[in-house]
């Protein structure tokens, strides 16, 4: 039986970030731990957007959560639009607005974080 949550961390080596993903586990828990294992993160989750979101939190940290694990057109589906949001998240911070000529750096760190993710998802089969 696969396990009802998973967690990895997805290293964003190129602009010093760590991206830390979940799929499964109640969100307000997700939180809290997230807090205890990054100190003065001070992580606030509101609200729950569709199956999941990505948060970015004080320090260089930052989660994406999805509620359930990616297996069909929906799930996958919503891993994409949070790896977006997080990429977007990433390279604003990093001082690369979304225009013509930064639109692959997008595209690449999008795929970088699906890729990153689908694999912590297939090892906890």
């Amino acid at each position: 039986m696969p396990p009802k949550f998973i967690v990895g961390v997805i290293p964003i080596d190129i602009y010093r970030r760590e991206l830390v993903f979940s799929c499964g586990q109640d969100h307000i828990k997700l939180a809290k731990l997230y807090n205890k294992v990054f100190p003065g993160s001070e992580l606030t989750i509101a609200t729950l957007q569709d199956g999941g979101f990505s948060v970015s939190d004080i320090t260089k940290n930052m989660l994406l959560w999805i509620k359930h694990r990616p297996r069909n057109p929906k799930t996958y589906s919503v891993l994409a639009h949070e790896s977006t949001h997080a990429a977007i998240e990433i390279l604003t911070r990093a001082g690369i607005k979304l225009v013509d000529e930064s639109d692959e750096a997008y595209a690449y760190l999008v795929q970088h974080i699906m890729r990153e993710a689908l694999y912590i998802t297939n090892r906890c089969r």
